[in-house]
């Protein structure tokens, strides 16, 4: 089994899907002695920690399209056309700025919480809503190095490859 040849330990249940173990592993044998998020922003978004210790754990959210499409399941909101912003002037006063800016809001915030719990030292990006993402994180002025790459599960591999030729797995 995969898990069985990596020289990282992951605390997470076996279910992790491939592409988000192998992001994390390229980003492990990288910046071993980090605290870093890996946010993967596509039909979902993935945000996961490693540390020096490891893979440990993360979120799986609705990606942007998913999450605007949830207003037009309400009655209310079913022929309103949201274009997701950025959330800059809280609290927001009209039904409009409500369903432009909340999501991004609440994207924010959760990011925010994580960096500062976390001692978030860098941030790695991929995925195709990744400079939206990117944007948003910026605009909480924190101080931590964001990089996109969407070569991540790539680089994770090309990095699995390596420690199995070093264990004599593969040659």
């Amino acid at each position: 089994h995969l898990f069985d040849h990596l020289d990282m330990d992951i605390h997470y249940e076996k279910s992790l899907g491939v592409d988000r173990l192998m992001a994390a592993y390229g980003i492990f044998k990288k910046e071993e002695c980090k605290s870093v998020l890996c946010i993967d922003a596509g039909t979902f978004t993935t945000v996961d920690h490693i540390t020096h210790l490891g893979f440990q754990g993360g979120l799986i959210l609705p990606g942007n399209h998913l999450l605007e499409r949830t207003y037009h399941q309400g009655h209310a909101f079913h022929d309103v056309k949201v274009s997701l912003r950025p959330a800059n002037h809280y609290p927001f006063q009209t039904t409009t700025d409500c369903l432009n800016s909340s999501i991004s809001f609440m994207l924010a915030q959760t990011y925010q919480s994580i960096i500062l719990s976390k001692k978030i030292d860098k941030i790695y990006l991929s995925g195709g809503n990744a400079h939206f993402h990117v944007n948003l994180i910026e605009s909480l002025q924190s101080n931590v190095t964001i990089t996109l790459d969407n070569q991540l599960v790539h680089k994770g591999l090309f990095e699995l490859s390596k420690t199995l030729e070093k264990k004599g797995v593969i040659q």
